[in-house]
């Protein structure tokens, strides 16, 4: 089931469907704008993102990124482990995710 179907089984369950647009989040998760809390509440779910290669850190250019986050000052970059370190806010949904190379 997907986190959409999920959110309109929620929905169904409090009286009515959900007839708001659905947004995708940056880890590439459905969900409508009214339970986008519902899935802010379950970060564990949201905090890896498969890629198919990972890209070079927007900082250190030379470097390999190992996650998708924002930062401190508030943009999102790809950043090196190091740079997450220093500049990362967190993972989750609406924090950042870590990049896993598909398979």
């Amino acid at each position: 089931m997907t986190d959409q179907e999920q959110c309109e089984a929620r929905n169904r369950e409090a009286g009515g469907r959900c007839t708001r647009k659905p947004v995708t989040t940056t880890n590439g998760y459905e969900v409508c704008a009214r339970h986008l809390g519902w899935a802010q509440d379950q970060p564990e779910a949201h905090t890896q993102v498969t890629v198919p290669v990972l890209p070079k850190c927007d900082i250190h250019a030379d470097r390999t990124a190992a996650y998708d986050a924002k930062t401190t000052s508030g943009p999102w970059g790809y950043l090196c482990s190091d740079c997450f370190a220093e500049h990362g806010i967190g993972l989750g949904l609406g924090l950042g995710q870590q990049l896993v190379v598909a398979p």
